[in-house]
């Protein structure tokens, strides 16, 4: 299948054998490359790589300096596509997948565009599960591209449950924009806009193992957010009109909604001086409009009504979900 497994590792002492070692049981893997960038780690992360996989023939092991995850996924990307490789998939050092996950997906992908599998969210104190997507639910582009901006989950935007081939990547300079936040959402955006939903082949497993913990990009405050959110809405708006693809007012409403939702549970979780004046005024520009809370998934239509009604009780109540999970 000729396979390449990009996987970027910034202090994964502890993980990458569980990660690597899960991927290199695949059967497929027999053609396929690794290709670990390490992004300046602090522990021993390169010393377990290289006394591990230093003999291997199909691990490759790249350093540089600190630049991020997107960096990183780049530079393991540039090497695979230079090295030939026909499928590309995305893992994170702090995960792993379940057996027989590569072979699934390189076994239904054919000469499909994309292949996409269910993911399981683990965190300290339970287990979730995304096995279905909104995206199966689009018949034409648009509304493949709509259903992802307005309804996506976490299994739709994430990198790592997805094989891509190369050529559509090469072909339509599909690539990381040094954005260490929503660059992994953006790259999948990308590349939908040059899939139709009859192209994606789905596997309707949790074949994904997900680690939610404290250290984690998500999970670790970043004072330069807002300049991030400011620029993922403007280059998606971007990209819109370079493909030619026109929405209406009330999906950019929704998908402007999603995106400064996201903004503002990162800085209740872990900003600490997040106020409710300052969620009004960033949702300010938006009404609830019935048009718009359609195009929300049920929870998000909810979030939209409490958040803008009652902004001090959301973030009670969000602080205290925060706590349980």
């Amino acid at each position: 299948m000729n396979i390449a497994v990009i996987i970027p590792v910034y202090n994964a002492a502890t993980t990458i054998q569980r990660c690597v070692d899960g991927i290199l049981a695949e059967k497929c893997m027999q053609q396929g490359d690794i290709y670990l960038v390490d992004d300046g780690s602090t522990d021993q992360s390169v010393e377990v790589i290289k006394k591990l996989y230093g003999q291997s023939g199909n691990v490759h092991l790249f350093q540089q300096e600190p630049q991020g995850q997107a960096a990183a996924r780049q530079k393991g990307l540039d090497e695979a596509i230079g090295d030939g490789a026909r499928y590309i998939i995305f893992i994170d050092s702090d995960d792993q997948i379940e057996q027989g996950m590569l072979d699934r997906l390189a076994g239904v992908i054919g000469d499909q565009p994309l292949a996409v599998c269910g993911i399981k969210k683990i965190f300290p104190s339970h287990t979730e599960c995304e096995t279905t997507s909104a995206l199966q639910q689009a018949d034409t582009q648009r509304d493949l591209v709509t259903r992802f901006l307005c309804r996506n989950q976490e299994m739709d935007a994430g990198l790592w449950n997805k094989l891509f081939r190369t050529d559509v990547i090469t072909q339509n300079g599909i690539h990381f924009r040094g954005n260490n936040f929503y660059e992994d959402s953006f790259f999948v955006l990308q590349y939908l806009t040059h899939c139709t939903p009859q192209q994606i082949k789905w596997v309707e497993q949790p074949l994904y193992d997900l680690y939610k913990h404290e250290g984690s990009t998500t999970y670790t405050y970043d004072k330069h957010l807002g300049e991030k959110f400011k620029w993922y809405v403007t280059a998606v708006q971007e990209l819109m009109k370079q493909v030619g693809i026109v929405l209406p007012t009330d999906v950019w409403t929704a998908f402007y909604f999603r995106t400064a939702l996201h903004f503002i549970h990162h800085q209740l979780r872990l900003g600490g001086q997040w106020t409710s004046r300052d969620t009004r005024k960033k949702l300010r520009k938006l009404s609830l409009n019935p048009e718009v809370l359609k195009r929300l998934p049920r929870k998000y239509a909810a979030s939209f009504i409490l958040i803008k009604t009652f902004p001090g009780v959301y973030h009670k109540l969000y602080r205290m979900k925060r706590r349980n999970d």
